[in-house]
């Protein structure tokens, strides 16, 4: 029953909300219905603002990747590509930085085997100027560098989604938020969500966004705002109302 989940989640969350974090929004999905949602303590300390499941937009973090592979997916199901297509073509010129020469397929940037290793200069940027298009951020002088062969070793690798997210774009002539919006978010009726680097344009976006804190102390200070230049690897920016729509 709705009354025992929300006796559940509230025990766990007067645990949690001041103590770890200022605020925290759940949805919990069962057999594709929304069963339960609620919000906790504080989207933004300054204004006193609750958080609200269905409207306070919060940074996905890498969550983002599963909407990423979602776009891969549907471009193998249209027969665009497959996941053993050899995807060093679109590293533009990195493919002499390489440091084996198995083929890097779509299956190795899925499953983190490509064998890169993890960098993370100008992930978050704090300036929307330092922001940079998808293949500029892919650039050869900023690959890293592949430390294994490809199906050897499981290494978490952002780079690997933003490669697999350039991938998109390449197949379909779209800018990778701009695909994911027509083709995922659009028809799962997620209109509180965005990939746009440049969230702080769309109007009320900023108004009904959690502000992110870091405890000093007893104290909760508020960061500045961030932006995502690693956009299919982290850049969506959602409610968990919308996160249960695509679960």
């Amino acid at each position: 029953p709705t009354a025992d989940i929300e006796e559940t989640v509230d025990a766990i969350m007067e645990a949690y909300i001041e103590e770890d974090v200022p605020g925290a929004s759940v949805s919990i999905v069962q057999n594709g219905e929304i069963v339960f949602q609620k919000g906790y303590g504080l989207a933004n300390r300054e204004k006193e603002q609750p958080v609200h499941p269905e409207t306070t937009y919060m940074e996905a973090g890498s969550v983002s990747k599963l909407f990423t592979w979602t776009a891969i997916m549907q471009l193998v199901e249209e027969g665009q590509l497959t996941l053993d297509t050899d995807v060093r073509p679109y590293l533009k010129g990195g493919e002499s930085k390489l440091t084996y020469d198995e083929p890097i397929t779509v299956a190795h940037l899925m499953t983190h085997t490509a064998g890169f290793e993890e960098r993370v200069e100008d992930l978050t940027v704090y300036d929307p100027d330092h922001l940079v298009e998808l293949e500029d951020y892919l650039a050869p002088e900023r690959q890293p560098k592949q430390l294994y062969p490809p199906g050897d070793v499981v290494a978490y690798s952002n780079f690997s989604t933003n490669l697999a997210g350039y991938v998109v774009e390449e197949l379909t002539g779209m800018a990778f938020a701009d695909y994911v919006e027509l083709l995922i978010l659009t028809p799962l009726e997620m209109e509180y969500s965005t990939f746009d680097v440049r969230y702080d344009r769309i109007s009320g976006l900023m108004d009904e966004k959690a502000v992110g804190y870091t405890k000093k102390g007893t104290e909760w200070v508020a960061k500045p705002t961030s932006y995502i230049n690693d956009n299919p690897a982290g850049g969506l920016t959602t409610t968990t109302n919308d996160l249960a729509h695509f679960m």
